[in-house]
């Protein structure tokens, strides 16, 4: 009951662009981008119209290149459930050559094999889309 009652007010009170302006701040990104993750899987369409608009695409696209290393496994797992929740969201980074480019350069700088499990489920699931 409290989940529904939750929703309700963030749906009241725009709380999706509050969760998309958290990601601008570096010790949120983590907490607003699972946020978005959850709310897209229980709402995938009303969530993803907000997502899809391009300057929240840029705010994603940001978090997914510039996020610390030692929080990015987190918000890689967030990626993940996001861009396998919404094929529109997975078509529109699969296409983006920033966004695959960033990928490449995340796996040639981290060392950690879980990490690079990670972002090689995170190509899987870009590519299962096609």
């Amino acid at each position: 009951m409290l989940q529904k009652r939750t929703l309700f007010e963030l749906k009241k009170h725009n709380g999706i662009n509050f969760y998309m302006e958290l990601l601008q701040q570096h010790h949120w990104q983590m907490y607003g981008l699972e946020a978005i993750a959850v709310w897209l899987t229980s709402e995938t369409s009303r969530v993803e119209v907000v997502l899809l608009q391009s300057d929240n695409i840029v705010r994603l696209l940001t978090v997914f290149q510039c996020t610390q290393k030692k929080i990015f496994e987190s918000v890689l797992q967030s990626f993940i459930k996001i861009l396998s929740t919404s094929m529109k969201l997975n078509r529109h980074f699969g296409n983006s050559v920033i966004f695959v480019d960033t990928i490449g350069d995340r796996l040639k700088e981290h060392s950690d094999a879980l990490v690079r499990k990670h972002l090689l489920t995170l190509v899987q699931v870009l590519l299962n889309s096609m």
